[in-house]
């Protein structure tokens, strides 16, 4: 999580003061303040117990909620933060913002901060803490809520709290959900899975099967599919490379996925050598073409990176040390 930009006495001070952008920055601020002097990172549980002015804390934050001629960003920041510093009356502070109808601007943004929020306190409360078990349960209920911005947060916010312990409820979500945003985010959190399960998989080889698969929700399918290392993710992560905003994540997800025949090779070998291209492109294609082809093949794509090792953009050398850090733990480190 970011650091503080205010001390945690500044936050305190100004999450009263007059002028509205100084409350709200300072509200903003608070949870964080008091884990940097805690030197805890955040989401943490009860952590307002260990600080002396942690009680001042939560006073503040409560106020803010409870205020309701207060503007939604302040409550909802708020709400935020009482997770982050996984305070457990969180709970039952939000639950009529999770129960509310409409899709107002005011009512989605709480919503939205509800969940986040709810999202961190279970996140940091322990695995035998009933209220962690009170949290995924009010995720899972919202995971079939009629408004899409609250199924759209639901879904990440299962899988950052129950882990692998996730996917069936996000196989089963994704099979219904006809909502072409919240479809594409159940796709990203099936991804967050280490590693995903055959069910997951499966339903991801649909989408790639499917009218989708040329879409960017059939893009997430193939880099989820990369990371539990299913080559039938490959094709459609090969189609990425002409689009420029897909064409870096492709690279890495293609070395995740090793070797591959020479056709495929030779299109990511034209990426590593379009001199117009930028340099950390280039050198990302240099790495998968490594991952991607055998010892006898891969001389032009190592000299390659002991070209750009020398390249006079910090960005691009430091490219190639991570390059190289990843093929030695891979144990791809072989002489060029």
């Amino acid at each position: 999580m970011q650091s503080a930009e205010l001390s945690l006495g500044a936050a305190l001070r100004d999450a009263t003061a007059k002028r509205e952008s100084a409350r709200d920055k300072a509200l903003s601020n608070l949870a964080m303040a008091m884990l940097a002097e805690l030197s805890r990172p955040g989401p943490a549980w009860r952590a307002a117990d260990d600080h002396p002015r942690g009680r001042e804390v939560l006073d503040t934050f409560i106020a803010a909620i409870a205020d309701k001629d207060a503007p939604a960003s302040r409550r909802g920041m708020a709400a935020v933060g009482l997770g982050t510093i996984g305070e457990p009356s969180l709970l039952a502070l939000v639950e009529d913002w999770l129960q509310a109808e409409g899709d107002a601007p005011d009512i989605m943004f709480l919503r939205e901060c509800a969940i986040i929020g709810i999202s961190f306190l279970g996140t940091a409360a322990p695995a035998d803490a009933p209220e962690r078990e009170q949290v995924l349960a009010q995720i899972r209920v919202t995971m079939d809520s009629p408004y899409p911005d609250v199924r759209f947060q639901a879904a990440m916010a299962l899988v950052e709290v129950a882990g692998n312990d996730a996917e069936a409820d996000l196989v089963a979500a994704l099979r219904h959900e006809q909502h072409t945003t919240v479809r594409d985010n159940l796709v990203l959190a099936m991804g967050r899975l280490d590693p995903p399960g055959t069910a997951t998989c499966e339903a991801l080889e649909a989408i790639l099967d499917g009218d989708e698969a040329d879409s960017g929700l059939g893009f997430s399918a193939a880099m989820a599919l990369a990371d539990a290392r299913r080559s039938v993710a490959r094709p459609r992560l090969l189609e990425a490379l002409v689009v420029r905003a897909h064409r870096d994540l492709a690279l890495e997800a293609l070395a995740a996925l090793g070797g591959a025949d020479s056709a495929d090779c030779d299109q990511v070998l034209e990426i590593a050598r379009r001199w117009w291209l930028p340099g950390v492109t280039r050198v990302r294609a240099a790495y998968a073409l490594i991952c991607m082809q055998g010892a006898e093949d891969e001389g032009e794509a190592r000299a390659m990176l002991e070209r750009f090792a020398w390249h006079p953009r910090p960005a691009v050398r430091e490219a190639v040390t991570d390059a190289r850090a990843a093929l030695e733990k891979l144990g791809v480190n072989r002489a060029s």
